[in-house]
């Protein structure tokens, strides 16, 4: 899966490209699970016939049913918001997940605009080129490249930022 935080003083935007891969028989059931803090703005990809929020304890289960049984690999892409909290402060990075599935790694890219954003403290994450997270495909070269990225092997992976506002200086 593959993840893009962007960051701007009101509001940080999450975009997941979740990829299922059915080694083997067939699914038409997907699942995400999306922190309750998150509000889901837009579920897409191929084939979707309809998608559906269940609450459980601490996430959103998002059920995605296909029209057909998918039989490969799928890409499911779910943006995601929240609002940031009043400058400065410490963000930690919320997580969207696959659901019921065995393995789960991926990236993570960030991108803040009109503030600065310092990662703190990081768990699970290992430091990647930004250039590295558009060429391995997590993200769209046309898009707003990150400025910082991170690779994970586990989903439990956790980030801290310090947000602040950009001060200019006058010379």
């Amino acid at each position: 899966s593959h993840h893009l935080v962007d960051l701007s003083p009101a509001v940080a935007r999450i975009s997941s490209k979740l990829v299922y891969e059915v080694p083997q028989g067939e699914t038409s059931t997907l699942e995400a699970l999306i922190p309750e803090s998150l509000a889901v703005v837009k579920v897409s990809g191929d084939g979707i016939r309809d998608w559906s929020l269940k609450k459980s304890a601490k996430y959103q289960q998002c059920v995605v049913e296909l029209l057909k049984p998918i039989a490969n690999r799928y890409t499911l892409h779910i943006l995601t918001e929240q609002p940031v909290p009043a400058l400065p402060a410490e963000y930690a990075l919320p997580r969207v997940m696959a659901g019921s599935v065995e393995r789960q790694g991926g990236t993570v890219g960030i991108v803040a605009t009109d503030m600065i954003a310092e990662t703190t403290d990081t768990k699970g994450l290992n430091r990647i080129n930004p250039d590295a997270f558009v060429a391995m495909g997590a993200w769209d070269a046309s898009q707003t490249q990150p400025q910082s990225a991170f690779r994970f092997s586990q989903p439990d992976y956790k980030c801290s930022l310090k947000l602040s506002a950009v001060i200019p200086e006058i010379s």
